[in-house]
């Protein structure tokens, strides 16, 4: 699994790696300002004009591993998604924002 950087934010503290796997390319890309997925397993992604849809070099293969993926990411943020908690508003160290998560149609965006 791929990861973004460690790197120090604009106040000097330290900000944990965040592993991104299937989206690393994406999360990693600086222009991108939102990022959604589908329970599908489509990704877009806003770089500036509107969100639009993004081709990953590997996909994800199910619903299910839309699921996993969601979960796990969430966990790396510090916030619980399963389906006593389906719904998760998780942002990375860095301040990218993920608004809410859910396991229920497993989207994330």
């Amino acid at each position: 699994m791929a990861a973004v950087s460690t790197r120090a934010n604009e106040a000097g503290t330290a900000l944990r790696t965040i592993f991104f796997g299937l989206l690393d390319d994406v999360a990693s890309d600086p222009q991108v300002t939102d990022l959604a997925v589908t329970c599908d397993g489509r990704v877009w992604a806003d770089r500036g004009n509107g969100m639009r849809e993004t081709v990953l070099r590997v996909p994800f293969r199910s619903p299910q591993v839309v699921r996993e993926y969601a979960v796990q990411l969430c966990a790396q943020l510090g916030r619980r998604l399963d389906d006593a908690c389906p719904i998760a508003d998780a942002a990375r160290p860095d301040g990218f924002t993920s608004p809410p998560v859910q396991t229920a149609s497993a989207c994330m965006r």
